[in-house]
C-alpha cells in the first residue's frame, strides 16, 4: 500500500530552475508588445500575477484582455527555444519511479499555465503528471488550485514538495 495517494510538486526552484527563463520570457514579450523595459524591472515583477506585471508597466485596462491573449499565444509559439535551456536533469527518473509504484503525481505552480505546459512539453515531461495546474492571468491562488486537484483526483493523502515557505500553506 502506498503511503500517499498523490505527490504534488512545485515547479520553479523545485523540479526546474526556471527563474531566468521566466524573466527572459517577460522581458522579450514586454519589449516586443508593450514598451521597453529592463531585465531588472522584469525581475522585480516575478512572482506577481500577469495582471500586476502589466499594471506595473502601465498597461491600460482596456488593453489587458488583448495583451493576455497575445501573451498566451507568445508562450505557446515562441518560448520553446528558451524552455529547452532550462536544466531539467534528474526530473524524469523520480517521477517515473513514483508512477511505476502506483503513486499519482501532479504539478502545481504559480507560473502561467501556458508557460508551464511549454516547459514540460519541450522536456517531454507532461505525460508524467496526472494533473497540471498553472496560474491564470489574475490569480496565483495556489491553495485553491491545490484543493481543486485534490478533489478532481479524489486524493486524501497528499505530499506537496516545494521550495518556499509559502508552499507550506
Amino acid at each position: 500500500m502506498n503511503r500517499y495517494d498523490l505527490v504534488m510538486f512545485d515547479m520553479d526552484g523545485t523540479l526546474m530552475d526556471s527563474k531566468v527563463f521566466h524573466q527572459e520570457v517577460f522581458y522579450r514579450f514586454l519589449n516586443e508588445y508593450v514598451k521597453p523595459v529592463t531585465r531588472e524591472e522584469v525581475e522585480k515583477g516575478l512572482g506577481a500575477t500577469v495582471r500586476e506585471i502589466f499594471d506595473s508597466v502601465g498597461v491600460a485596462e482596456e488593453d489587458l484582455q488583448r495583451l493576455f491573449q497575445k501573451l498566451d499565444y507568445f508562450c505557446k509559439t515562441q518560448v520553446d527555444g528558451l524552455a529547452i535551456q532550462i536544466p531539467a536533469g534528474g526530473v524524469r527518473e523520480p517521477l517515473e519511479v513514483l508512477r511505476a509504484r502506483g503513486v499519482r503525481t501532479a504539478l502545481l505552480t504559480n507560473s502561467m499555465e501556458a508557460v508551464t505546459l511549454r516547459m514540460l512539453v519541450t522536456h517531454g515531461l507532461e505525460q508524467l503528471f496526472d494533473a497540471i495546474s498553472g496560474a491564470d492571468y489574475v490569480s496565483i491562488d495556489k491553495t485553491g488550485r491545490c484543493r481543486r486537484i485534490e478533489k478532481s483526483l479524489d486524493a486524501r493523502r497528499i505530499l506537496y514538495v516545494g521550495d518556499a515557505e509559502k508552499d507550506i500553506e
